[in-house]
Parts: C-alpha cells; sequence; structure tokens
C-alpha cells in the first residue's frame, strides 16, 4: 500500500502541527504528505513550514473543504488516499493496522473507530458500540446499513479510500459544503467491499468552535440530511428512510435552535417531505414560539453533553498518544 495523506488547511494554525506530527510518527510511514492550504489568514503556512514534517504544500482558493481535498487527490500519486483534517491525529499505528487488514482484499475503503478530545487536552476514551467487535475486511454496503440502523451515529472515522474507486464515484461533492466524506463514503463502498476496524485509530478534535466543520450545527445538520437524501435512491430500501426520518428532525431542532431565517428556510425545504404527520405538527407547534423551544432543546442538550462526558474515562492527551496499539 502506497498511502497519499490529504490535509485541508484552513486557520488550523493552532493544531496543524500537531496533525503533522501524528502522521510523521506512523509505524508504516505514508508515501507522502499533501496539505493543502485553503485561504487561510491565520499562521497555518509558516507552522506548516515550521513543523520539521516533509509535505508537499498546496494553496487555493476555494473556501471549500471538499473542493481542497479534490485538488489535493489530483496532486497524489499513492494508489490509497487517506484523510486528516488539520485539527485531528492519528495514533501511531493507524497506517500499520489500515494497510494490515487491507491486505489481500478487493476492499475499496477502510474506516475505524476514534477517540474524542476536549479543549483541555483530555481525551475520551470510550468503547466501539458498533456492532462489529474484531477487524473485519469484506464488508458490504448492506452490512453498513446494518450497523447504523443498530447504533445511530455519524459513521465514519478515520478513513482511507483506494484512489481509483475514488475517482470513479467522482470525488467529493463540493456541494457538499458539510458532511462531504460521510456522502462520499457513501457512493463509494456502494456494491464494493470495505474494512472495519473497533480500535480506536485516530483523535477527534471536539468542541473546537474554530473549526470549519463545526462552525455551525444547523448548517452541519443540513448537509447531513443532504448527502442522506442524495444517497436515498441507492440506500432507502436498506434502512435508510429512518435513518432520514430521524435527521431531519434533528435538522429542523437545529435550525430552530442555532440558526436563522434563511437556514431554517433552507432546512424545511428539505427536511418537511421526509417527516410523519406527527413530527410536523410539533415542529410546526415550535415555530409559533420559538424562544421556548430553544429552551427546552438546550435543556435536552445538556443532559446529552453530560451523559457523553460520563460515558468513558478521561486521560491527558500525552498519555494516550503512548497507549500501546
Amino acid at each position: 500500500m502506497q498511502a497519499s495523506v490529504i490535509m485541508p488547511c484552513h486557520n488550523a494554525g493552532r493544531w496543524v502541527v500537531a496533525a503533522l506530527h501524528s502522521i510523521e510518527a506512523q509505524t508504516l510511514a505514508p508515501h507522502e504528505i499533501i496539505v493543502i492550504n485553503d485561504r487561510s489568514s491565520d499562521d497555518s503556512v509558516e507552522q506548516i513550514q515550521k513543523s520539521g514534517v516533509p509535505v508537499k504544500l498546496l494553496h487555493t482558493d476555494f473556501g471549500n473543504a471538499a473542493a481542497a481535498r479534490n485538488f489535493g487527490v489530483d496532486h497524489a500519486t499513492g494508489d490509497w488516499i487517506a484523510f486528516l483534517d488539520a485539527d485531528d491525529m492519528w495514533y501511531p499505528h493507524h497506517l500499520e493496522k489500515a494497510a494490515g487488514l487491507l491486505r489481500g482484499t478487493n476492499d475499496v475503503g477502510y474506516t475505524a473507530y476514534d477517540h474524542y478530545l476536549y479543549e483541555g487536552d483530555e481525551v475520551l476514551l470510550t468503547e466501539n458500540r458498533w456492532p462489529i467487535d474484531t477487524p473485519t475486511s469484506g464488508l458490504t454496503h448492506r452490512d453498513y446499513m446494518r450497523c447504523w440502523n443498530t447504533y445511530l451515529k455519524f459513521a465514519t472515522g478515520p478513513t482511507l479510500v483506494r484512489r481509483d474507486r475514488f475517482l470513479e464515484v467522482g470525488g467529493f461533492d463540493p456541494e457538499q459544503v458539510r458532511r462531504h466524506d460521510f456522502e462520499m463514503w457513501l457512493r463509494v463502498i456502494y456494491d464494493h467491499t470495505w474494512s472495519y476496524n473497533p480500535r480506536p485509530v485516530s483523535i477527534y478534535r471536539a468542541d473546537n468552535a474554530g473549526s470549519i466543520s463545526r462552525t455551525s450545527w444547523a448548517n452541519s445538520e443540513y448537509y447531513m440530511l443532504r448527502a442522506l437524501v442524495k444517497n436515498q435512491p441507492a440506500y432507502g430500501k436498506l434502512g435508510l428512510d429512518p435513518i432520514i426520518r430521524a435527521t431531519a428532525s434533528r435538522a429542523l431542532s437545529s435550525a430552530l435552535t442555532d440558526g436563522d431565517s434563511e437556514d431554517l428556510a433552507r432546512v424545511r425545504s428539505l427536511a418537511w417531505p421526509q417527516l410523519p404527520a406527527f413530527r410536523r405538527l410539533v415542529f410546526a407547534l415550535a415555530m409559533v414560539a420559538p424562544p421556548l423551544f430553544r429552551a427546552l432543546n438546550a435543556r435536552r442538550r445538556a443532559k446529552l453533553k453530560r451523559g457523553r462526558r460520563e460515558s468513558g474515562s478521561y486521560i491527558p492527551l500525552t498519555e494516550a498518544l503512548a497507549q500501546p496499539a
């Protein structure tokens, strides 16, 4: 396996060096590291150059992570593409574990479990909740839907995709401004096989207000719903429809709580046809009294967040990175 690492970077000067050092520390070295500086106005470029990590640094003016990633893949020469955000990190064994699991298979993709890192540099250790408890290859898109229906969760962690398959499906959709990694994954694995590793191989930086993928929950939920609706013709009969209904409800809730009138109108046009009659009634009432709905939803979110934070143990980042594979 020759893995080209693709890392878009937009104003990630605070974190990009840690991300690059996590690539440099891999027990299986990547074929190349391609960083796409996409319209950064901070010291990202300076930090990349000072990191000491050899990279192919590209500059774009897309203001769009999907387009920046596509641009990076266009310049890649490896047969596999490994994606890493500039504010996240890999454990040292990530590429080695992926290569070992994919070796000798016809799989077109690999995804794995991840840990969460909070602002205080504490890593939340939780257990894999998917119904696959050992590293497994040869999974199908039907297996993916079975897993997701068992545990409803945004379901792509750190990914590798075979470059020829990525290009075959057209890469990332630039109109899918957020959640484009998930939307691409659905197209890549359809009628093909993939591998899953339930062991954590990366650290996902949560609660990061500066990340371009987390600046607006209303936006994120809208694009998650868009990704699902776009793939509904292929996956609808495999259990996607209940997930779409749940996502439509969540997207409207987020638009009412976090968005403005434009966000709400956009989400409503996409979500409303997916909702059952009862949910439409609930949201129609919520739109009559948005402040009350926001207050109730804020309490619900706080409770869910407490539950997540109590669902595992916390260790310092340095300790997490030193753990054995």
